[in-house]
């Protein structure tokens, strides 16, 4: 008796080689959070500038742009079997960050907040440009 899946016919591909640009917007987009976690928002607060809320929620625009790149670099060809999957790289991430938004409404620690609502919504439109152009060229060439 084997225990090995049943095939469906269905396969999916091989995940292919790492795409590089994927992995250019991970870095750019970790640098720019440490960059803004480490000096924008001591400063934003020590000199108590209005910002529209960066200070406090970019964190939720930088994770859902890093989560969309960790997601091409772990499944990489993978999610682009059919158009409308590649789109879960924009998808998934929003999903992540307004659940755990949600979520902080019943943890004791949790502080729920609008602005990272918007942020995180926000970040998922930057995701769609780098979806087009920087994810897509590579994934299809794979």
């Amino acid at each position: 008796m084997s225990l090995a899946p049943a095939s469906s016919g269905h396969s999916l591909p091989e995940k292919g080689p790492i795409p590089w640009s994927a992995l250019v917007v991970a870095l750019v987009t970790a640098a720019v959070h440490i960059g803004l976690d480490a000096f924008y928002r001591p400063w934003a607060w020590a000199n108590e500038i209005s910002d529209f809320g960066v200070a406090n929620s970019f964190t939720n625009l930088t994770a859902v742009i890093g989560l969309s790149a960790v997601m091409v670099l772990w499944e990489r060809r993978r999610l682009w079997v059919d158009p409308w999957q590649s789109w879960l790289v924009v998808v998934a991430p929003i999903v992540a960050m307004v659940a755990y938004e949600f979520l902080q409404l019943f943890l004791p620690m949790g502080t729920f907040s609008a602005t990272d609502l918007i942020y995180s919504l926000v970040g998922g439109l930057a995701v769609v440009p780098i979806k087009r152009r920087v994810y897509n060229p590579s994934m299809t060439r794979l």
